[in-house]
């Protein structure tokens, strides 16, 4: 491979790739014929050609002749030689190629063998433990959402219960029933005390001039007797 490197340049290998799959033509690989028939006629590159591919490489690579005269020497038309030649060049270019390629890999770091471990448990066994815990995460939220919608409903319950009960204890009932003797009345009043709710859970009233410090409400207290008289 290194003879190989000496003769032929990365460029080189390219071009003949690039004839190998059929999207140039052999004339922009003609100057390396020679060197492919010489690597080849020396068994620098053993690939197996028949009679044919072999007298056509030597005829253009190291004798220089045409392709019409040389097809004319060996009785085919130019298109056969040229098909032959063809294949010949196919497989010298796989070949080199085969040869760079081990040559990559010999500079490439070894592979490296990994050995997979077995799990301490099954597949299902993960499967299964997994879906208990979405179970319960699930359960959870409801039970959750469930005594969330019982506390609302039993704070509306309670408000309820207030604004519409019965007013009046027991003493105020029998005061407002004394004397009916057993007839059942139309209506009965009693005193609210929802008024009397209300008034506790309002704030006292506060005179603002309590706030104000003795000298200030007395000076206050001066300035009106002073604009009176």
């Amino acid at each position: 491979m290194a003879e190989v490197e000496l003769l032929l340049t990365n460029y080189d290998l390219k071009r003949l790739e690039a004839y190998a799959r059929n999207i140039v033509d052999h004339h922009i690989i003609v100057d390396l014929i020679p060197v492919l028939a010489r690597l080849y006629f020396m068994n620098r590159l053993p690939v197996p050609l028949s009679f044919t591919q072999a007298a056509g490489l030597l005829g253009v690579g190291l004798q220089h002749r045409s392709i019409d005269s040389l097809a004319a020497a060996l009785k085919l038309e130019p298109r056969q030689l040229l098909a032959n030649l063809n294949k010949a060049i196919v497989r010298m270019s796989k070949l080199l190629r085969s040869l760079r390629e081990q040559q990559a890999e010999a500079v490439l770091p070894t592979k490296r063998r990994v050995e997979a471990e077995p799990l301490g448990r099954t597949l299902a066994s993960h499967l299964t433990q997994g879906a208990k815990q979405a179970g319960q995460a699930q359960r959870d939220a409801a039970e959750a959402r469930v005594a969330g919608s019982k506390g609302g409903a039993l704070e509306e319950g309670e408000a309820m219960e207030e604004e519409y009960a019965v007013a009046g204890d027991e003493s105020a009932w029998e005061a407002a029933l004394e004397g009916r003797q057993g007839a059942i009345p139309a209506s009965i009043s009693l005193p609210s005390s929802k008024k009397k709710r209300l008034l506790d859970s309002e704030p006292a009233y506060k005179d603002p001039r309590e706030a104000e410090p003795p000298g200030e409400r007395r000076r206050s207290g001066g300035k009106g007797k002073g604009g009176g008289g």
